[in-house]
């Protein structure tokens, strides 16, 4: 158990090392809450798109639509 949080807190050590070299602030700041409010809106729109599609009465209208 000890060389499993061994490892585990190697791949966190790498992980925050690879996170400070590639990180470049530059100023800018963004409002991280609303842009997952919009991802949030486009996967539910894009799940209710396709739960619409794959029910039997979606899709023989659309055979009829065809």
């Amino acid at each position: 158990m000890d060389s499993t949080r061994s490892i585990s807190a190697l791949n966190e050590d790498i992980i925050v090392e690879q996170l400070l070299r590639t990180h470049d602030p530059d100023g800018r700041w963004i409002d991280s809450e609303m842009l997952l409010q919009e991802v949030e809106a486009i996967l539910s729109f894009v799940l209710e798109s396709d739960v619409r599609l794959s029910t039997p009465l979606a899709c023989s209208s659309l055979q009829i639509l065809v």
